[in-house]
């Protein structure tokens, strides 16, 4: 399955945030530092070697290739980016794109998206994608692996 991923809140953090990933570097964005949630790397792995195509759809405006050594840098493997950029190419391209919600995976063909967002669970859900939201307990890679698994 393809399967995205959302960044801010739902993968990364900031520093103060009570649970981080150990082990991995920051991303510095001016003055401001982001951290791996904790779990994202048991996250990964577990897409990886359950053979899924991962990446990341983000509103962001980060620069791709960024993301992609960042991601690189920590040892966590990413088939594809899609930030804003890419986002707003290929929704302009749409006869209804004034209907389109902010992410819109079934445009780039993804199965699954995870968000901590509930309005984006509901927007894309219209188009039928399965959208797992990351719950903010500690254990929700737990949590997101096993919906994963529900919908295979």
């Amino acid at each position: 399955m393809k399967i995205s991923i959302d960044l801010d809140d739902t993968i990364l953090v900031k520093p103060d945030f009570p649970h981080i990933e150990s082990e991995t570097t920051k991303l510095i964005r001016g003055c401001m530092e982001e951290c791996f949630r904790k779990g994202t790397r048991k996250l990964f792995e577990y897409l990886n070697l359950s053979g899924h195509e991962v990446g990341i759809y983000t509103n962001s405006y980060r620069g791709k290739s960024d993301l992609e050594n960042w991601f690189s840098e920590n040892e966590f493997n990413i088939n594809f980016v899609i930030n804003q950029q890419i986002h707003d190419i290929k929704t302009d391209q749409q006869p209804n794109r004034y209907s389109l919600p902010d992410k819109c995976p079934h445009l780039f063909d993804i199965d699954i998206h995870i968000d901590d967002l509930i309005e984006i669970k509901e927007s894309c859900e219209k188009f039928g994608v399965k959208i797992i939201l990351a719950e903010s307990s500690e254990n929700w890679v737990e949590e997101v692996i096993y919906k994963i698994k529900s919908f295979a």
